[in-house]
């Protein structure tokens, strides 16, 4: 097969643009590459010679599906493997504690809404995170404001509950105020087997050292429970 010879480039194609020797032509045409199908060559034309660049056309873009198929190599920089962290002094603790006069004391307001039970849970069990008795802290505080849900006007629509956490080196004291107008809580009182009330205030004055209640029916009570921590035995 042969291929179709092109016409010889007139003299309007080989005047030059400028009178420097070797500046670039106005002529300027594409020839077909025979040796690569598909590609093109660009020939420019000089005051003494022809220089034929030959430049091919750039290859197609591969499919994205070729990465896929390449396992991709990541560096991910190792974490430094850090030391278990150490528990606080208890003499520091003490310390932070002596700064109150008469410890330290926290209150809360909480919705009177049996969700917000877990919410008091979270709250003493965060600010006693240092302390031996955060156990059984919050399943008194739990205890507590599940009491004066159930008996009292805190549970009622638009009621609230308010506890209270007082903190010194020798003792913790946890309390939850109701809104009153409910029954007088019975504190200390031998709970019957089978039962079903009644256990939440016994679990409470078992786990305690001392318990109590202050406050009447119209402006609402306030149940307490003591805790002597470790260091004050």
């Amino acid at each position: 097969m042969y291929a179709k010879l092109r016409p010889a480039a007139s003299e309007n194609d080989q005047k030059t643009t400028t009178g420097a020797r070797g500046g670039l032509s106005q002529g300027k045409r594409r020839s077909r590459d025979l040796s690569h199908p598909g590609r093109s060559a660009v020939s420019f034309f000089c005051n003494d010679r022809t220089h034929n660049s030959r430049l091919p056309a750039k290859d197609p873009v591969p499919h994205m599906n070729n990465y896929a198929e390449t396992p991709a190599l990541l560096l991910v920089p190792r974490r430094r493997e850090q030391e278990p962290s150490r528990a606080v002094q208890r003499e520091l603790v003490d310390a932070m504690i002596e700064l109150e006069p008469g410890g330290m004391t926290w209150r809360r307001t909480f919705a009177g809404a049996p969700d917000q039970i877990p919410q008091a849970r979270h709250f003493t069990r965060y600010l006693l995170a240092d302390d031996p008795c955060q156990d059984d802290a919050e399943l008194i505080i739990s205890e507590l404001a599940a009491n004066a849900l159930k008996h009292t006007s805190s549970g009622l629509p638009r009621g609230t509950f308010i506890a209270e956490i007082t903190r010194t080196t020798s003792a913790v004291t946890l309390a939850v105020y109701d809104c009153g107008w409910g029954g007088v809580p019975r504190l200390g009182l031998p709970h019957r087997i089978g039962a079903e009330e009644g256990r939440g205030l016994a679990l409470v004055s078992a786990i305690a050292d001392s318990v109590g209640y202050e406050g009447d029916e119209e402006v609402g009570h306030k149940v307490w429970a003591t805790i002597q921590t470790r260091s004050g035995a």
